[in-house]
């Protein structure tokens, strides 16, 4: 690999070489005077840009850079960046400077480290300290010599001990933003926020020509910015009556307004005056006069238009206004008197453009006989809109209400937005509609005619029942340019609008897009269809589909029906549903789920199996029945009826080379597998710790090679308990060929002879170094023990497990969910690829907060492959004590200090005098027994590990997971201690109870007392005798003792009157050791388990043949004694 090389960096000119204009640049002793020669430098270069000074880049940044090369370089970049490429001469030396890029680069990321964690902790400013600085922003409003010449102009005012309302210009301000990036202490949060403000949007805030005054904003070019961000805050005040400047985002209008002259006459020829108002929808009515008028940029154009209208100290924005020459006159002459004979020609045309004038002018409109249609619309996001169009009687005339008024529609306007509308029945119940009126209602006929409206008899109750759906015009609602009436639904709201829907009147009539239909139509009762497509003894092949699509809760459906007590709940594809025909639909997706069967609208075919639906309680037929109609029913019928064949899970013939007796519940599990594996369906063992997995599993390899042949099994476990599998499977099955693949050069050899055995052990670690090796093979079946091994999907373990190639697939675990349901998903994935949704599908639908069915149906699902039996449920099965032995193994640096020990205890035995050779003999087995429990007990380096002791955590891992209370005994004290440091390590619940434990009742009380799953560490002799510690029923034995008797009486601390469990015990025994000799010579000399003489009784047993056994070279081990 060729070797990485730092940037050189490039040679900075020399002294003589630089400019007298760069060389006083450098030597400017503040940003000010430095700022002042680099404008010299821009103008010698001839370069202009205009806007170089404002940007904080430069006048806060690189103008206070302290080393000159890098200010040359930080300001060449600049200027390249802005002048597209061009850079004064001088400069150009010190542009290539990789060393100076990488160092800025550098301290960019340290410093937006730095500032993101600062940003994060942020604290809350200790206010009890007052700022030093306080900021105010006064608005002043003066009007022009024309009367649409108003403008602003904005000055920031500084208070501090030194200054009291001091106006600050344009550099004065930027000062402060540069102030607030060194001493932010000094100024409110409130004031910080202005001046960050002010420092992104210098270049748009002030002119060239006002910068060195006050104020420092002068014109109405920015005036809109400024309302739309400060307007709303209070933050700015007038500087006359020092009232607040307020913006208000309901846009305005500029409207004429008719009223009768008081000097006129009534008649043809009556009089009117004709003035301006400012108007907004929200009620807003302002003679023009009172108001001010301002004009600013409109678009990107810069053209100055009549943009902003302030009214009682309030800006608004305009959207409709006359012709600015209009206005200057109306705002010169006052009212406009106008004869209305003279004024027949623009009436008309002003009355139709301005629907507001109508309720001034109704003498001279004609009514006309029409019927009211409404138009509704509700959008995907429960926005409904409403629209009110009355349409002639006898003509094609139509008009829509607005907010205004009736306004007139053009021919063939479009009423749907573009949206599909039909129209909706009318009520059941049919009133005759009254024509009680000609063709046309006006008022005298005195009156000349200027306009036609519809007739108020025919419209006025339907512009009530549109008030009662309380709509909001679209202006008020973000919809300037949209018509008609505007609301959000709401789930408490909706009862209202239903039964105001419910009250319509006959007499009009109703357009709905297809969702509003929906909405309106009122409660359905919607059935699932189920259809069996096939079915055989054991499996349904069964679809199941909605009626309608929309009816299909989610986990987010399930979680809002439960915390809303609204009486209508909306579901996540939008579809509102009442409460009660929720909870119905809930009732009845739960108990499909409880059968299997998806609640899905895809009409797939599901595969189910007989087992599954076996164990569908009564209850949830009868909830099936209650919510289905009759077809439903018979289908469900025809379900159960099939089902009545199935008998269930055959009980298997137990394999003639099993040489051991099954209970009734392990007999039950290996039928369990058998069946799985007729059906090609993966397994998974989840019995509770203690009760015979292992044995199950052999039974069911010892059954598939008695049926199928010769062929290997692979078995991948923990390395703790490799050897556990191949003793029992030498004792149980013994017609199985054995393979142990342990770690060891000889094991590359090994994997050459799989195919001559029948059962292949090796362990999780092993499996990933010789994946590629075990690959080559088909295995009959794969097992993996302590599958939640594999629990993370994304673990190399998991996936080199996935990748094995086995005809069945068996996971063994005693506890399938640790932490969340994804572990259970790796774990099937591995023994049913494809059982279960793909990774992403499974977490949205069951992982994240699911809902009752989405659980009840994962349940069911696994009810075919997943085999679970606790303890307390086949206890009428087991007998009243079960104890197995754990082999275990040396690390590799406890294996050299034990053979070493061994060697020494060894030659010193040959030196001592023969009469005291069996004292030493005992005291050589204690020391090499304390390194099979610890090498540190034996003053070894702790960091040489212990095998005992990862196997020892292994175990209460588990039973941890699965909610145990576990003894651990051991007869050396300082083991304990060390055991006990782990524990704290982990955090896990413990008590210690040695002979030095003053307070013995109290520490037992407690652990018995303790509802959590916890670990008593007990000293075998101080705990030995005289407790009683029934709430725990397992028990470990981290160290075997001399006598079994003894061994026998800690297991009874657990194993008391008033346990109400079986025991269970397990022996740590460390395999080629004197521990694994001390057993075979407790089982050969069965009669001192009677033997209550403890550790002396037993070594006087000892015959010469047993002391050279216990001290036999593990290579040379003679054969054991009779």
């Amino acid at each position: 690999m060729p070797k990485k090389t730092s940037a050189k960096p490039t040679s900075a000119p020399r002294s003589e070489d630089v400019s007298p204009t760069l060389t006083r640049l450098f030597q400017a002793r503040n940003e000010w005077d430095r700022l002042y020669q680099l404008s010299n430098l821009l103008k010698e270069a001839q370069i202009d840009l205009p806007d170089f000074f404002d940007s904080p880049a430069v006048w806060s940044t690189i103008c206070r850079e302290p080393d000159p090369e890098k200010l040359a370089w930080r300001l060449g970049q600049e200027i390249r960046r802005r002048a597209d490429g061009k850079v004064p001469t001088c400069l150009q030396p010190y542009l290539d400077r990789p060393d100076l890029a990488e160092q800025e680069r550098s301290q960019d990321e340290s410093r937006f480290r730095t500032e993101l964690s600062q940003w994060l902790r942020e604290e809350e400013p200790d206010t009890s300290v007052p700022p030093k600085r306080g900021l105010a922003i006064v608005w002043k409003v003066t009007g022009g010599v024309e009367p649409l010449q108003n403008h602003v102009s904005i000055e920031l005012r500084a208070n501090s001990p030194k200054l009291r309302e001091g106006a600050r210009n344009f550099f004065q301000v930027r000062g402060l933003c540069n102030e607030l990036a060194h001493r932010p202490e000094l100024f409110s949060i409130e004031d910080a926020t202005l001046l960050r403000w002010l420092s992104d949007y210098f270049a748009l805030l002030a002119t060239e020509k006002h910068k060195h005054g006050s104020p420092f904003l002068t014109d109405n070019r920015s005036l809109l910015v400024w309302l739309q961000q400060w307007g709303q805050s209070g933050r700015c005040r007038y500087e006359e009556g020092n009232g607040a400047v307020e913006y208000n985002a309901v846009p305005a209008r500029i409207v004429p307004k008719l009223e009768a002259d008081s000097n006129g006459h009534n008649g043809r020829n009556a009089a009117m005056r004709l003035e301006f108002e400012v108007t907004t929808a929200a009620g807003l009515r302002e003679p023009l006069a009172d108001a001010k008028l301002f004009l600013a940029p409109k678009g990107d154009n810069g053209r100055l238009e009549l943009e902003l209208v302030q009214v009682k100290g309030c800006f608004y924005r305009l959207i409709e206004r006359p012709p600015r020459s209009i206005l200057t006159l109306a705002l010169k002459n006052g009212p406009t008197r106008l004869e209305a004979a003279a004024s027949r020609d623009f009436l008309p045309h002003l009355l139709r453009r301005y629907p507001n004038l109508q309720s001034q002018v109704k003498v001279h409109l004609r009514q006309i006989p029409a019927k009211a249609h409404f138009y509704f619309n509700l959008d995907e996001e429960d926005v409904l809109q409403i629209r009110l169009i009355a349409q002639a009687r006898y003509s094609n005339a139509s008009w829509e209400w607005t907010t205004f008024g009736w306004a007139k529609l053009p021919p063939k306007v479009a009423l749907h937005n573009g949206h599909t509308v039909e129209e909706m029945p009318a009520p059941e119940t049919e009133e005759a509609i009254e024509e009680s009126h000609s063709h046309a209602i006006s008022s005298e006929s005195s009156n000349e005619i200027w306009d036609e409206i519809p007739a108020e008899a025919d419209c006025t109750l339907a512009q009530e029942w549109l008030t009662g759906w309380n709509g909001e015009a679209g202006e008020l609602c973000g919809r300037p340019d949209e018509p008609g009436w505007w609301q959000t639904l709401h789930g408490k709201r909706i009862p209202e609008l239903v039964k105001l829907w419910q009250e319509r009147s006959t007499q009009w009539s109703y357009y709905g897009n297809k969702r509003f239909q929906q909405f309106v139509n009122g409660k359905r009762h919607s059935f699932p269809k189920i259809r069996i497509q096939s079915s055989g003894v054991d499996w349904f092949t069964v679809r199941t589909e909605w009626e309608e699509e929309s009816m299909r809760l989610t986990p987010a459906d399930w979680q809002k029906l439960q915390q809303s007590d609204d009486p209508y709940i909306k579901l996540g594809n939008g579809t509102w549903l009442q409460r009660e025909e929720a909870e119905q639909l809930g009732t009845m997706i739960n108990a499909l789920a409880e059968l299997g069967f998806t609640d899905g609208n895809s009409a797939t075919e599901q595969t189910i199996s007989a087992l599954q639906l076996a164990g569908t309680q009564a209850s949830t037929w009868d909830a099936l029945q209650n919510f289905s109609d009759k077809e439903f029913q018979a289908e469900l019928n025809k379900l159960r009826d099939t089902l009545a064949d199935f008998k269930g899970i055959p009980a298997e013939d137990l394999p003639v080379g099993l040489k051991a007796t099954l209970r009734p519940y392990q007999h039950e599990g290996f039928s369990f597998l058998v069946y799985s594996a007729r059906l090609k369906l993966g397994a998974i063992l989840a019995d509770d710790m203690g009760l015979g997995k292992t044995i199950q599993s052999l039974a069911w390899i010892e059954h598939l090679r008695e049926k199928d042949g010769p062929s290997p099994s692979l078995v991948v476990c923990p390395a703790s308990v490799v050897f556990n599998w191949q003793r029992e499977a030498e004792q149980f099955t013994p017609g199985l060929k054995v393979l142990a693949l342990t770690a060891g050069a000889n094991r590359h050899g090994m994997r050459e002879e799989i195919p001559q055995y029948d059962l292949i052990i090796t362990n999780y670690a092993l499996l990933r170094r010789d994946l590629m090796s075990l690959k080559k093979y088909q295995f009959r079946a794969v097992i993996l023990d302590e599958a939640q091994n594999i629990k993370n999907p994304d673990s190399l373990v998991a996936k080199a497990a996935k990748m094995l190639n086995a005809q069945h697939r068996l996971a063994l675990t005693g506890t399938p969910l640790e932490n969340r349901l994804l572990d259970l998903w790796s774990i099937v994935d591995f023994v049913h690829p494809g059982y279960l949704p793909n990774r992403n599908q499974f977490t949205d639908q069951y992982d994240r907060g699911a809902s009752p069915a989405a659980r009840s149906h994962l349940s069911g699902r696994l009810r075919p492959i997943v085999l679970r039996r606790l303890k307390k449920q086949v206890a009428q099965d087991l007998p009243d004590r079960i104890e197995e032995r754990i082999d275990c193994e040396l690390t590799e640096g406890q294996r050299k200090f034990y053979l070493a020990e061994l060697q020494r205890s060894r030659q010193a035995l040959r030196e001592v005098d023969p009469d005291q050779g069996r004292i030493h003999v005992l005291a050589a087995l204690t020391r090499l027994r304390q390194i099979c429990c610890h090498p540190a007990l034996a003053g070894g380096k702790k960091l040489l590990g212990s095998g005992k002791t990862a196997a020892l955590f292994e175990l209460l891992d588990q039973l941890h997971a699965e909610g145990h209370k576990v003894l651990v005994f051991s007869q050396f004290v300082e083991m304990l201690k060390l055991l006990q440091a782990e524990l704290i390590e982990r955090g896990r619940p413990h008590y210690m109870l040695t002979g030095q434990t003053t307070n013995r009742s109290e520490v037992v009380a407690n652990f018995q007392n303790d509802p959590q799953p916890s670990v008593f560490l007990l000293s075998l002799k101080a705990a030995g005798t005289g407790l009683n510690l029934t709430s725990a029923s397992y028990v470990i034995l981290y160290d075997p003792w001399w006598n079994p008797a003894v061994e026998a009486q800690a297991i009874d601390r657990t194993h008391r009157i008033g346990q109400d469990r079986t025991v269970i015990a397990y022996r740590l025994v460390t395999r080629d050791t004197v521990e694994e000799k001390i057993w075979h010579l407790q089982q050969s000399k069965a009669q001192l388990v009677q033997d209550v003489l403890g550790e002396q009784g037993f070594a006087g047993s000892l015959t010469k043949a047993d002391l050279e056994f216990l001290l036999a070279d593990p290579q040379e081990i003679p054969a054991e004694p009779a």
